[in-house]
């Protein structure tokens, strides 16, 4: 039987009795409207593509035969206008940690301001006001006492740079570059204060600024009303707007802080002076109402002068009258055990290790735990009753308590001590095994674990982890977080030499060069470590669980290190995706922290030529 093709039929294979259904007006309408918005949130969006780009990457990482994720970023886009990273800062990166300085730190993520998701963005440093202090070398002197004078030195700079401020030792070099030298050294001989114009040209040459003795210094806490005054850097001006020069009432020529007008101003007044052979000091000479304000006796500086000592320290200043070197070594740690004192006094309620989840990341509370034991160790002191000159009714040197909070306090009579984690340390530990996999980070992991723990006390219930991650950073780098906490990311080991330079005095029974590391369940000191922290659990874990904590650390540690994108799927950067505010908090301490360090780095070699490195000193 032939069939015979009907007429008005289609293309071959096809029947014009069941023609191709043509899509309704509806639909094509809902496909126009999805094209269009497809349209726009490609070409329109701001870094959108990029995360859109990203996420896909990291899921593809798990799909079996996957091709390679195209960039959307290389599609020549011809409505959104081009844009430049910004470009990096001097000084912007120690390692692989990588920062950038700008007014917009407060934003909760700084890839929105950097477009690099490994650069964090933290607040413009701080400008240090520079106090100077003069000592001359160029004398000839016992090298023992030299020596011990050098240690002295060294306990000024530290403890003024731990309070915000950049220590600068001048010299006869200083006085010299000083245009008014030539005119004090035809006028020498009539001067019976010469030792003290020396310091006064030094000053001169340098310009604005604080003028101290090296036997003042900062004895209160970091929001001490005088202190904070100083660390301003404004100087003071009289009714009529003409520069003045500050100093104390009880100090005498202790500590002066004012313009380059002023000092020059005193300096000429000086040379000046018709009578200087009959004047004794420079104040004498300068006359006081002339150039100088005078304040009242401060409460957060305390000067060391020989009548201090002979009516406060008289064992002290008998031993400085007949052995001076001897002497010189009692008053380094007397000042030492004062300023130590000082710092724990601030705290009456005690130190706070921060332990946000203590049952399972117990090792990563053990640094915090043996920095809070150096803290609450009394330093050796020749009067271990004594109290600074400037506190006379201090409570002297004591052990304080030692709590271990889940959260971070709203107070200011605690000092914290905090530790983060990586977000994958934390989720190996969490999970107790170092194989972590997508379902278990998307599934059984919940959001920004450690965060959410860290400030569930300090902040409402319910806020997102974008308005937590501010308030974190805040607390971090204020004045006042400074003045009450430390920081550290649990992947490095603290430096007692850094913390030394951090709170101001030495810290007893340490090597400065050496770490705080996590001790090993199987060392001598393991028991005596973290007994405390133990005792204060409601479940206290066992030796194996330890054990298995210090493995699991050690093996997110080499994680974090591999280059990433090389071997098995990126789980690092998976788990970063996930955790984004715990990333960010992360990132951002481990940034403030590398910072801080390059900071004193830097101020250090820069001084080492005029007195030695500040390591060197001290091991002498």
């Amino acid at each position: 039987m032939e069939f015979k093709e009907s007429r008005g039929s289609g293309p071959r294979g096809v029947s014009t009795a069941y023609p191709a259904p043509i899509p309704p007006k509806r639909s094509r309408l809902v496909v126009a409207v999805v094209g269009t918005l497809l349209f726009f949130v490609i070409f329109f969006s701001t870094p959108a593509a990029e995360e859109v780009e990203h996420a896909a990457k990291t899921a593809a990482h798990h799909i079996p035969g996957r091709n390679k994720i195209p960039s959307l970023s290389r599609f020549h886009n011809p409505f959104r206008q081009a844009f430049h990273e910004p470009p990096a800062q001097r000084n912007s990166s120690s390692g692989d940690t990588k920062w950038y300085s700008d007014f917009k730190w407060l934003n909760p993520f700084s890839s929105s301001i950097t477009l690099d998701d490994t650069r964090s963005v933290l607040p413009p440093l701080q400008k240090r006001p520079p106090i100077y202090t003069f000592y001359d070398t160029g004398t000839h002197k016992d090298p023992i006492v030299q020596e011990e004078e050098n240690k002295l030195l060294l306990i000024w700079r530290r403890a003024w740079w731990a309070q915000g401020f950049r220590p600068i030792i001048l010299g006869k070099a200083e006085a010299l570059k000083n245009p008014h030298y030539e005119t004090f050294m035809r006028i020498q001989d009539k001067i019976p204060f010469s030792a003290e114009m020396m310091r006064w040209l030094a000053w001169g040459h340098m310009g604005s600024g604080i003028l101290a003795n090296w036997l003042v210094l900062p004895m209160g806490p970091r929001d001490n009303h005088d202190l904070k005054y100083l660390r301003r850097g404004e100087y003071p001006k009289d009714e009529e707007g003409v520069d003045k020069i500050k100093r104390y009432e009880t100090f005498a020529n202790g500590i002066f802080w004012g313009s380059q007008a002023a000092i020059d101003h005193a300096i000429v007044a000086v040379l000046n002076e018709e009578r200087l052979e009959d004047r004794r000091t420079f104040l004498e000479a300068v006359g006081d109402g002339r150039v100088f304000a005078v304040e009242a006796k401060p409460s957060g500086v305390a000067f060391y002068e020989p009548n201090v000592l002979s009516a406060l320290y008289k064992p002290i200043a008998d031993k400085l009258a007949d052995v001076k070197a001897d002497g010189l070594k009692l008053l380094s740690d007397l000042i030492t055990s004062h300023l130590h004192s000082t710092f724990l006094s601030t705290f009456p309620d005690g130190l706070n290790v921060l332990t946000t989840r203590p049952h399972e990341t117990t090792l990563l509370a053990a640094p915090g735990a043996i920095l809070a034991g150096a803290l609450n160790t009394c330093p050796t002191s020749p009067m271990p009753q004594s109290c600074p000159p400037n506190n006379p009714k201090c409570r002297p040197c004591g052990s304080i308590k030692v709590n271990y909070p889940s959260s971070i306090t709203n107070d200011t009579t605690t000092f914290t001590i905090g530790t983060i984690p990586h977000p994958y340390t934390l989720a190996v530990l969490l999970k107790g095994k170092n194989d972590l996999d997508l379902p278990f980070v998307r599934r059984k992991t919940e959001r920004d674990p450690w965060l959410d723990k860290a400030t569930e006390e300090s902040l409402p219930f319910g806020l997102s982890g974008y308005n937590r991650i501010v308030s974190f950073k805040e607390s971090i780098v204020s004045d006042a977080g400074q003045a009450r906490g430390v920081w550290h990311t649990a992947e490095r080991d603290w430096i007692w030499d850094d913390l030394e330079w951090r709170f101001g005095f030495i810290l007893p029974g340490h090597n400065a060069t050496s770490a705080i590391e996590m001790p090993r369940p199987s060392s001598e000191n393991y028991p005596e470590v973290l007994s405390p922290l133990l005792n204060s659990m409601h479940k206290e874990p066992s030796r194996r669980e330890i054990l298995l904590q210090s493995d699991l650390v050690r093996d997110s540690k080499q994680a974090l290190k591999r280059d990433k994108g090389k071997g098995k799927p990126d789980l690092r950067r998976v788990v970063e995706a996930w955790h984004l505010a715990d990333t960010e908090a992360w990132r951002f301490v481990r940034a403030f922290e590398a910072r801080a360090r390059m900071e004193r780095a830097q101020w250090d070699e820069e001084e080492k030529k005029f007195l030695g490195n500040a390591e060197d000193v001290r091991h002498r």
